[in-house]
């Protein structure tokens, strides 16, 4: 039996903001070890990429954004869950259209073809994407 799982926050960030500046973005990285030598097998583990895809996201922003989430999508290791949600004033699943899938891939081919399409508009309520993605855990 392995130990419970232990997580570790790191927050940073640029800490040389220009006198002039008015924007400060944060990095945070969340990090779970359990004792256990190796990664969890692919069955336990479940992966929620949401793309914020507000308003403020326009142009050159979501863009990136979804070029980002690709990236993140062909690095789905076969056999995790993993589900992808776009994020403005609401939470709207992406892939699949309800709960989680496994990765391969077909299903990593679907899920980039789908974000691709993605385009910026409404506000941002990043409290109802992460309650959208605490159901998906819970589900899980």
């Amino acid at each position: 039996m392995s130990e419970a799982p232990v997580f570790t926050v790191d927050v940073d960030q640029n800490s040389y903001l220009a006198v002039d500046g008015s924007r400060v973005d944060a990095i945070v990285t969340l990090a779970a070890t359990d004792g256990a030598a190796g990664p969890a097998p692919a069955s336990d583990v479940l992966e929620v990429i949401v793309i914020d895809c507000s308003t403020s996201m326009t142009g050159s922003k979501i863009r990136a954004a979804r070029q980002a989430t690709a990236a993140a999508i062909g690095q789905l290791r076969d056999g995790v869950s993993f589900a992808v949600v776009a994020g403005n004033h609401v939470a709207r699943q992406v892939y699949p259209a309800h709960g989680t899938v496994v990765a391969d891939d077909a299903t990593r081919s679907e899920a980039t073809r789908l974000v691709d399409r993605l385009q910026a508009d409404g506000g941002t309520g990043i409290g109802y994407w992460l309650t959208h993605v605490g159901g998906l855990a819970r589900e899980h």
